[in-house]
């Protein structure tokens, strides 16, 4: 059967000896592992940044870890990977968010758009239900001038009134 309590204090004797160990870490790399920390930390709990701006800070990471890469220690550079890492996540999160804004942003301009052409639309509609109104009553008016007129022909050359017969 295992032993479970020799067991957990050989864990716990490993993890101690472990996090007592010195961690050769300079005091400029934790300050600025820092900054980038609260950084991204505020991308990632408060309203996002605009887009690209994780990037800029992502590019100032990139240029300390360009410019100083011998001085760092594995740590340290465990360190700006986790940096980029976050920044990048920051970025996508600012870009899915502008993303989806964008989006319902366009879904309101595209019903406000059909809902006005719809508007148009029946404005058209009925402008031409009434101009084909006038246009039947102008030609009711129209075939009872032409009926008059012939009549009046008829008369003028028979000389004879239809309606008196």
């Amino acid at each position: 059967m295992v032993d479970v309590r020799r067991h957990s204090a050989i864990i716990t004797r490993h993890v101690k000896t472990l996090l007592l160990r010195p961690v050769p870490y300079s005091w400029s790399a934790a300050v600025l592992h820092i900054l980038f920390a609260t950084a991204i930390s505020y991308g990632m709990i408060f309203p996002p940044l605009p887009p690209s701006v994780g990037m800029a800070i992502l590019a100032v990471a990139a240029a300390i870890m360009a410019v100083r890469p011998e001085h760092f220690t594995k740590i340290e550079k465990v360190g700006w990977v986790f940096v980029a890492c976050g920044l990048f996540a920051v970025e996508m999160r600012s870009i899915t968010l502008e993303r989806n804004e964008n989006e319902r942003e366009q879904a309101i301009l595209r019903k406000n758009e059909r809902d006005a052409f719809q508007d148009i639309a029946k404005g058209i509609r009925s402008t031409v239900t009434t101009a084909q109104q006038g246009f039947d009553a102008t030609a009711k008016r129209m075939d009872l001038l032409t009926t008059l007129s012939a009549e009046i022909s008829a008369v003028r050359s028979t000389g004879k009134d239809r309606r008196c017969q």
